[in-house]
């Protein structure tokens, strides 16, 4: 991964803040340059109207792109020091001209939204080894009714590539259907047996717009009742055995 992956990974451009930044209007294109390491560099960055950013840094002296600062690879105190130096420039970057976003892909901002709207819940990462994947419970009493996750694609699908690596990253949602929805919402284009939890009552939905988001909202509305009535049999039923992960009950 890039280093302007990393850093603008979860965050979207605020467009009205790139001009007094000191960005320039090129087309469709939003372009900024920066001298840095006493003027022997300098960082060229971009933005198009996706809000993908992309950046090169040259080096004056030799009068080329110095390629060093994105190959991984390449170690040693002066590469250190110019990748360091062209990292805070694009921090920099994201700290004035950038909003922070809870997920990596439209569509799953877009529901973290509408949730919010309708049910003033927002997400919560529980998971230290997983730091991206939010939860969405009922404040009520807990109880988890949606997961987004960012996995690689086959994972889902189980179509699996000749180059793992290769697979792209996407965005899914766990949501509850309970056993007798189970069949119906499997039939619907996008939605999957559910990926690391019950496959018995839950699915996932890949959020990447295949599903319009009306619809995602309803599978939102269902899960969530379940989880609202869970926990208010809570008090009375027999004591049941929760997955850790998924915080299903089962008998």
């Amino acid at each position: 991964m890039r280093i302007e992956e990393k850093i603008f990974q979860r965050k979207t451009p605020n467009f009205d803040a790139l001009a007094p930044f000191g960005f320039l209007h090129d087309g469709d294109m939003w372009r900024y340059r920066e001298d840095f390491m006493g003027g022997d560099f300098y960082a060229e960055v971009a933005i198009d109207g996706g809000g993908h950013v992309s950046g090169l840094v040259y080096d004056v002296i030799a009068g080329e792109e110095y390629l060093a600062v994105h190959i991984e690879s390449r170690v040693g105190a002066f590469v250190g020091e110019v990748r360091t130096a062209y990292t805070e420039i694009l921090e920099k970057i994201a700290s004035a001209c950038f909003f922070d976003e809870p997920f990596l892909f439209p569509q799953a901002n877009r529901i973290a939204e509408f949730i919010l709207e309708k049910y003033g819940d927002r997400p919560d990462y529980p998971f230290a080894t997983a730091p991206t994947f939010g939860v969405f419970r009922v404040r009520e009493n807990s109880k988890w009714y949606a997961l987004i996750m960012n996995i690689q694609k086959f994972r889902l699908t189980c179509e699996k590539p000749d180059d793992i690596a290769s697979s792209p990253l996407v965005e899914v949602m766990n949501v509850k259907v309970g056993e007798n929805g189970l069949s119906d919402a499997l039939k619907v284009p996008g939605v999957y047996t559910c990926y690391h939890m019950s496959h018995k009552s839950w699915v996932s939905i890949l959020l990447d717009g295949a599903i319009d988001d009306g619809k995602v909202m309803e599978f939102i509305g269902v899960s969530r009742s379940f989880a609202e009535r869970s926990g208010k049999k809570r008090a009375s039923a027999p004591k049941k055995a929760i997955d850790k992960n998924s915080g299903e009950e089962y008998n």
